[in-house]
């Protein structure tokens, strides 16, 4: 009898004991937090160098030479108006020398698949200096990347219903680590007084950590 009531006992399942509840959570934590922490690492890790094309310095125009251009992914500040419309956008600074004429330069954003975004950001110059009265100056783009994958609807829902779905938004997390990706790219156009248009040259937006 004694020799049943063990067996008995023995094919039962172990309870789930408060110690058990916590060696799991504490594992499920570190799980959560490697995952988190290796997701950091990665969105800070240099691009692959193809990505990264530019035209050689200077870019010499009528009446302008363009001698360099810093950019960047900038985080717009919560709750502000550019935050509505893009949450992480790019930013530009312009520098130029020999600023002997007058015109306006066309600073053109296009994306990873060589589509134009949004409207072309300008800037005039004349007098030697650009439109802030200095020889650099920065712009930025009201566009760009939400920080984290969204979904929008696309299709006309007024004349075809049927095309109407969700589909996902690249996040910028995404763009950072997807090295098949390519970077995002500024295209500089001179527009001199009296003048033809001229195409000055290019640069890549590099992915940099916020």
């Amino acid at each position: 009898m004694t020799m049943q009531k063990d067996e008995k006992e023995g094919g039962k399942a172990r309870r789930w004991t408060r110690e058990d509840a916590v060696w799991g959570y504490g594992a499920l934590f570190l799980i959560i937090l490697t995952a988190v922490c290796t997701l950091w690492m990665l969105r800070g890790m240099p691009t692959c160098t193809w990505r990264q094309v530019n035209a050689n310095w200077p870019w010499e125009g009528q009446g302008i030479t363009v001698t360099g251009i810093d950019t960047a992914w900038k985080e717009a500040p919560a709750g502000s108006r550019l935050a509505l419309r893009a949450p992480i956008y790019p930013e530009a600074t312009l520098r130029a020398e020999e600023i002997k004429g007058q015109g306006r330069l066309l600073l053109r954003f296009v994306d990873s698949a060589g589509r134009d975004v949004g409207q072309p950001v300008g800037i005039n110059y004349s007098n030697g200096v650009l439109q802030n009265g200095k020889a650099e100056m920065t712009v930025h783009l009201e566009r760009g990347f939400p920080p984290e994958t969204e979904f929008s609807m696309c299709g006309d829902l007024a004349h075809n219903p049927q095309l109407a779905s969700w589909v996902p938004t690249r996040s910028y997390i995404q763009h950072c680590i997807d090295e098949s990706e390519p970077l995002w790219r500024i295209y500089v156009t001179n527009l001199p007084a009296g003048g033809g248009e001229e195409k000055l040259g290019y640069c890549t937006i590099n992915a940099n950590p916020l």
